[in-house]
Order: structure tokens, then C-alpha cells, then sequence
């Protein structure tokens, strides 16, 4: 998942699938969304970040109204962020997290418990 260090929106394209199942009616983020992880993956490429040498934080913000997908949009910064720490702490399962196939796999399966939290954060009556 290398390929995917400074391109956050690459990764999203990849990991959900798009227009089908759940996501059938969704041919990807919203264009809001499109240009915050574009722009968030050309900071992250400015930076050149190696690591282990410490570089500036990305200041981004979204100011907005209900619903139109901050929390989404906070859900996939953490999937995106997370696989690269598994691999680093778990460096004998590092073919395992680079596999395409078992990485899609567990994303199809989490899609059903974000959709709930989706859900959940836009209606919290059903919490």
C-alpha cells in the first residue's frame, strides 16, 4: 500500500468499492471531499516525510453544515493513516497487510460498521 503514502484519495478509490453493494449508489466521495484529500496528499508529498524525521503538521479544516460528511471524511483519514502503522509494529504480517485482495476484503466487511456509525452520528436517536 505504499503507493498510496501521499495520495489518500487514491486509497479511498481503491479500498471502498465503489458503486456496488452498500455503496451502490455512490460512485465515490463527494467533490468537497475530492479536492480535501487531493490537497491533503500533496501536503504529505511537500513534506517528504521519511518516517522517523519529524516534519510540520498539515493544518485543514472544513467548515460546514450537518451532514455533508465530516465524519466520513474523518474515517477514512483513519483508515488511510492506520495501515501504516500495523505494518511497522507488526513487521512479520507485512505481506498479509500489503496483500490488495485481503486488504479490500476487510474493508468490504468494516463498510457494513461504518455505514452504522454514519448512521449513528447523523441520527443519534439510534444510538
Amino acid at each position: 500500500m505504499a503507493r498510496f503514502y501521499a495520495d489518500p484519495l487514491g486509497f479511498e478509490r481503491y479500498v471502498f468499492p465503489w458503486g456496488r453493494d452498500l455503496l451502490a449508489h455512490h460512485p465515490g466521495p463527494d467533490t468537497w471531499q475530492e479536492e480535501f484529500l487531493t490537497g491533503l496528499g500533496a501536503e504529505v508529498a511537500a513534506r517528504n516525510f521519511d518516517g522517523h524525521t519529524p516534519v510540520a503538521p498539515i493544518p485543514m479544516t472544513r467548515a460546514s453544515g450537518h451532514g455533508i460528511g465530516k465524519s466520513t471524511m474523518s474515517a477514512w483519514l483513519a483508515l488511510w493513516i492506520i495501515p501504516p502503522l500495523i505494518i511497522q509494529v507488526h513487521e512479520a504480517e507485512v505481506q498479509r497487510h500489503h496483500d490488495g485482495q485481503h486488504r479490500r476484503a476487510v474493508a468490504e466487511q468494516n463498510l457494513g460498521a461504518i455505514a452504522v456509525l454514519a448512521q449513528a452520528l447523523d441520527n443519534p436517536s439510534l444510538v
